[in-house]
């Protein structure tokens, strides 16, 4: 009984063991990604460097533990010329369908609204997912 407490715990208040549990994974990595990208789109309304805004966000410490060395990575693949779209999808933070519409939002430059809708796109999704709509 003890180690399902535990066990439990562990997945309740750990981000890490959320986003690979099997059964929980799925809603919570839709949340997060949600959270993120709707976080990130506002963030570039303001007009600074992408690289800059992210190194921000991780130095903020807001950031769930399983995103923080994502995030991480995702901001050193920028300041060494990747593509946003492609490292995004190569650091778990959008699907691999999203890679294209960042990019298109991106040549298109209305990328900070087309990450808010993404974002606010998962975010619902995952709140009906969670209460079972």
């Amino acid at each position: 009984m003890l180690c399902l407490f535990v066990l439990f715990n562990y997945l309740l208040f750990s981000s890490k063991a959320k986003w690979y549990c099997p059964v929980v994974s799925w809603i919570y990595r839709l949340y997060t990604r949600g959270q993120f990208l709707q976080t990130l789109g506002l963030m570039l309304e303001s007009g600074k460097p992408l690289p800059d805004i992210l190194d921000r966000v991780v130095e903020s410490g807001l950031l769930p533990g399983a995103l923080v060395t994502r995030v991480d990575r995702l901001a050193s693949d920028l300041y060494e010329g990747q593509p946003l779209a492609e490292s995004l999808a190569k650091h778990g933070l959008v699907t691999r369908p999203m890679q294209g519409l960042i990019a298109s939002a991106q040549k298109a430059q209305n990328l900070p609204w087309a990450l808010q809708e993404l974002g606010d796109s998962l975010l619902r999704r995952s709140a009906r997912l969670s209460y079972g709509w």
